[in-house]
């Protein structure tokens, strides 16, 4: 017995080196949406797929799950050392220490989904045959499931959901009808048939690949919003800031000065400035900034600091009414766990670092939208872009969403073409146009469709000036949001387990 299980465990720890350098490659090029990257990545989801293929133990399906999704994070989110050390003055050895933490428990998603697809294709033991098409299925389904937990669980983490790896690719055409994670759904689909070209019958994973690619083309021809009003003129202001500057007391009168000339040279409708563009409460912004400010042309969106029971918030707000606009406050709902909202026992954690403002109150979770003119724009603060489903009613409702973020924290990383395709996504699945003013990048306008229509440079100060045309309608996501995904994924594990109990009766 003792041999024995030394074999299990060595199978299994080989198993896991390759599936974490799997899934470290993968993260490495999750940004890039050349065809080569693409394809990287569809090996790198098949490598793992591989392991359920040659019916290893559901150890070895464990460890590796969970290996490949620690590797993924690793690379994929290496932003976060940069947050950590770089610019927050964390000791290296502690911001590694929690890098490699973080990537472990992201990892746990992955390995038990691998663990649950490997018990879903036990199907292919009794009938082999089944193999190509309940075992697969099944194994997307858990996946799935695994990324919809992530969205909710220790408050949220759905980072590195696999559907942005794909944007431009046909595999997009499901946001509209099932958002990010049923594009994830087709991509760990499309890599499950690309494994079983391992096996024997080839031709049923050719035609496996060639049915996801021709429903998720089917899929992206449909059009379900249509324009509203008249277009209007926005401006999104990106400042440069340098994040160890924003909050100097020496420094952040200039800056904020900066950001009022650049309002004030503006001639849109609408002008956006970035996530604590002026890092005060209306009543400590300087006198000369805040008279700008309110002589400034056309609507002005700012990002400042609020409070709220005491506590100082993340807000978005148009302090002065202009035309028809009146006064308007968006307080930022969902916080980012030890940067904005600190769990308990780690306020030592948070300590290590320069954190300003490190512990905020919270906005309430539905709040009024912004309205310009017959326009109403959905409003959502940095991170709270991809949890789409906490706003998806204000989305559904609205003509136009609007995000403010600062990733100055962030230094020159993945982190801005990652939030674009956040933007592009969201923005695919309620076929709305989606506008981002941010403080140093991605500073951008999506139209409905999921292209760019403009983009800033990252790093730089500038102004991007655009003509934003509302859509009115509603797509299948924004109306039922993820559960349509969820529900496919445990009828699609409903139906295997049903084949499962035959195959056991015969």
């Amino acid at each position: 017995m003792k041999p024995l299980l030394n074999t299990i465990g060595a199978t299994a720890a080989r198993v896991s080196f390759g599936a974490l350098l799997a899934g470290a490659l993968f993260g490495a090029v999750f940004h890039l949406t050349q065809a080569w990257a693409i394809g990287i990545k569809l090996l790198c989801i098949s490598a793992v797929c591989v392991v359920l293929i040659r019916k290893g133990s559901l150890l070895q399906a464990l460890c590796a799950g969970w290996a490949w999704g620690a590797g993924a994070t690793l690379t994929g989110m290496a932003w976060l050392y940069v947050a950590m050390h770089d610019v927050g003055g964390m000791p290296a050895w502690m911001a590694g220490a929690a890098m490699v933490l973080f990537s472990a428990l992201l990892g746990v998603f992955n390995g038990l989904a691998l663990l649950a697809g490997a018990w879903v294709t036990a199907a292919s033991r009794i009938e082999p045959q089944l193999t190509r098409v309940f075992g697969t299925l099944g194994f997307a389904a858990c996946w799935v499931l695994g990324e919809w937990l992530r969205t909710w669980v220790l408050t949220g983490l759905p980072w590195m959901s696999v559907g942005y790896g794909f944007l431009d690719t046909p595999l997009v055409g499901l946001a509209s009808s099932l958002g990010v994670i049923g594009v994830s759904a087709a991509a760990v689909l499309l890599a499950a048939n690309m494994a079983q070209l391992l096996n024997a019958q080839r031709w049923r994973a050719i035609a496996g690949a060639s049915a996801v690619l021709l429903v998720c083309y089917a899929a992206g021809q449909r059009v379900y919003t249509q324009p509203h009003a008249q277009p209007f003129s926005v401006a999104l202001l990106q400042g440069n800031v340098p994040q160890n500057l924003k909050f100097d007391p020496l420094a952040s009168h200039g800056y904020m000065r900066q950001y009022a000339q650049m309002a004030a040279q503006s001639k849109a409708a609408v002008t956006v400035m970035p996530e604590t563009a002026l890092p005060a409460l209306n009543t400590q912004i300087p006198p000369d900034v805040w008279a700008t400010l309110s002589a400034a042309p056309g609507l002005q969106v700012i990002g400042l600091a609020g409070e709220l029971g005491g506590r100082y918030t993340n807000r978005m707000a148009t302090p002065f009414a202009k035309g028809t606009a009146s006064q308007w406050v968006y307080d930022k709902h969902h916080l980012v766990p030890f940067g904005e909202a600190i769990p308990w026992g780690f306020q030592w954690f948070v300590d290590t670092m320069n954190m300003p403002l490190s512990s905020m109150g919270r906005g309430a979770a539905a709040q009024a939208p912004l309205q310009v003119g017959d326009v109403t724009i959905a409003p959502n603060i940095c991170y709270e872009e991809i949890f789409a489903h906490e706003w998806r009613a204000s989305g559904a409702a609205a003509h136009a969403l609007l995000n403010v973020s600062n990733f100055g924290w962030y230094g020159n990383s993945t982190v801005f073409a990652q939030h674009a395709a956040i933007a592009r996504m969201r923005a695919l699945e309620f076929q709305k146009p989606y506008l981002s003013a941010t403080n140093n990048g991605a500073t951008l306008a999506v139209l409905p469709s999921g292209a760019v229509h403009a983009q800033l440079p990252p790093n730089t100060q500038a102004t991007l000036s655009v003509s934003v045309q509302g859509m009115a309608g509603q797509t299948p996501y924004a109306r039922w949001g993820d559960w349509g995904v969820v529900v496919l994924a445990l009828l699609a594990l409903l139906l295997t387990g049903w084949r499962m109990f035959k195959a056991r009766q015969t």
